[in-house]
């Protein structure tokens, strides 16, 4: 059975126009964050390394840091 918080990740995930292969990831920087909407933990990784001054990436739907990976 789902927690109330994973069920509210999803909700919160599927308002931000995530499909059924998709995450919801925030990319936290300096005083601030954007959203992004990807489709693995792969892709996600991929544009942090891409984006000097990311400080981390998480994955919303599982609460996971998925970067960086220490």
């Amino acid at each position: 059975m789902m927690t109330a918080q994973e069920k509210a990740r999803q909700i919160t995930a599927r308002m931000m126009g995530c499909g059924p292969d998709q995450s919801l990831y925030t990319f936290h920087r300096e005083g601030h964050f954007y959203p992004l909407v990807l489709g693995s933990d792969a892709e996600a990784i991929a544009n942090a390394k891409c984006n000097p001054g990311t400080l981390k990436v998480v994955n919303e739907l599982t609460g996971a840091t998925v970067w960086p990976t220490n």
